[in-house]
């Protein structure tokens, strides 16, 4: 019979969760590029421009954000976040060698100073986050922020880059670093040589 051609999964939901990766991706390069306008225990944070309307309208996808939130976004007061949960103490075993063990997300000033005034270290950090003043769901993130695209975009914009481009950048970062731990996992191979001459000796 005729050999079946798997069919390449297309459509809305796939776009969506590509969409996702990419961001994803730009936003943790973003990080490792841009100095975080501050930084305590296993949070990073970067302010949104005060020109963010400006910088988010100069790109066809950013008009597009624009568009779907309607009037509706105000960014002024956010800030884009970038939680490591790998770096945590109780974190899985490995994690803290893992650098895509982050969680990004948009926060108000207020509330990253509260983060930021909180004692008991990142415990306590994150209990205050996902508890219920903040109400922010760290696991199974899966549905696509609004806040956090427009705010990666606008930062993207100001430091004269794009997310494809940032995206790129982390991917082939992450690609040289796995070449990298390969090679120095890899076995020595060791050419047959000859008899090393005797080592001179050393003057008295």
């Amino acid at each position: 019979g005729r050999m079946r051609v798997p069919r390449v999964p297309s459509g809305p939901l796939v776009q969506a969760t590509s969409e996702m990766v990419q961001t994803a991706a730009a936003v943790r390069q973003v990080f490792k590029q841009v100095e975080p306008d501050l930084e305590f225990g296993c949070f990073q944070v970067l302010h949104c421009p005060a020109n963010w309307a400006e910088l988010l309208g100069s790109s066809p996808q950013g008009q597009a954000i624009l568009e779907e939130a309607g009037g509706e976004l105000k960014l002024q007061d956010k800030a884009l976040v970038q939680v490591e949960i790998g770096t945590m103490r109780g974190a899985p075993r490995g994690a803290a060698r893992d650098a895509r063990m982050s969680v990004h997300l948009s926060l108000s000033r207020s509330q990253v100073s509260a983060l930021r005034d909180v004692r008991g270290g990142d415990e306590a950090r994150v209990a205050m986050l996902t508890g219920d003043v903040m109400g922010v769901n760290l696991l199974g993130r899966q549905v696509r922020d609004v806040e956090v695209a427009a705010l990666l975009r606008v930062l993207a914009a100001a430091h004269q880059t794009s997310v494809g481009q940032l995206a790129r950048n982390y991917q082939q970062e992450l690609a040289r670093a796995g070449a990298a731990a390969a090679a120095a996992a890899a076995p020595l191979v060791t050419s047959p040589l000859k008899a090393a001459a005797p080592a001179a000796a050393l003057p008295t």
